[in-house]
């Protein structure tokens, strides 16, 4: 009985938390939307109309931030369902499929990927998100190198595959390893991104029963992120 009762504390700590950052990033954006449509109305009563057009078109943008937030927000809460039924493929086959999604992303940055990987098993569709999620997180913060680099690996040890996904970029603190899979945290405001995709990553690998962490050997070393999936995890 004890255990079920801390279980609960724990989730509904865990609720609490969510519902309070995702309440504050939602409330930022709407008090400066407000701000700016006090700032319309007066350029339209001062008929500064091309002032009232540009405020219209950052109305406009926040719009679309708040609407990208919010569909990243219902892809995170759907992820505890199957989508599809689990299946043992090739690791290499679904990333083939993610890197052909994300070639425009690509463009300036080498991707090595290792060849004859081992299998991964579980929900297909979720295993492409959690090594979309991690691959994008890899190129945006590489991004700004010499000669961007993004390396993929991956192999079994005690019955689970375990992959690693490498980049040249910004690298991370040892402060931040865990903090960084929290929701909405991003250590670099200047990377574009909402802080969800890490998140998205780790509750999918938890839906997996597997592990998810990073190591890095400090700022400007880059960074390396591994999860391991049980080999029969669904």
């Amino acid at each position: 009985m004890m255990n079920h009762n801390c279980i609960g504390i724990e989730k509904n700590a865990e609720l609490a938390a969510f519902v309070y950052t995702v309440s504050h990033d939602l409330k930022s954006p709407l008090v400066t939307i407000k701000g700016y449509v006090g700032l319309i109305l007066d350029n339209i009563n001062n008929k500064e109309y091309v002032e009232a057009k540009n405020n219209a078109m950052t109305i406009n943008r926040i719009a679309d931030r708040m609407l990208c937030l919010t569909n990243e927000l219902l892809d995170l809460s759907r992820i505890g369902r199957v989508s599809s039924d689990p299946v043992c493929e090739p690791l290499n086959d679904i990333i083939s499929d993610v890197l052909l999604g994300l070639d425009g992303l690509c463009d300036n940055v080498e991707i090595i990927v290792h060849p004859s990987m081992p299998v991964i098993c579980g929900d297909r569709i979720r295993l492409g998100e959690l090594l979309q999620n991690l691959i994008e997180n890899a190129i945006k913060y590489s991004s700004g190198s010499k000669k961007p680099r993004v390396e993929i690996d991956a192999w079994v040890k005690d019955n689970e595959t375990v992959c690693c996904i490498s980049d040249n970029g910004i690298g991370i603190e040892e402060t931040y390893f865990e903090q960084i899979f929290n929701l909405f945290e991003r250590l670099d405001s200047n990377t574009p991104g909402s802080g969800v995709g890490l998140a998205v990553a780790k509750r999918i690998v938890e839906v997996h029963h597997g592990r998810i962490w990073c190591e890095s050997a400090g700022r400007n070393q880059g960074s390396e992120f591994y999860f391991s999936i049980p080999i029969r995890s669904i």
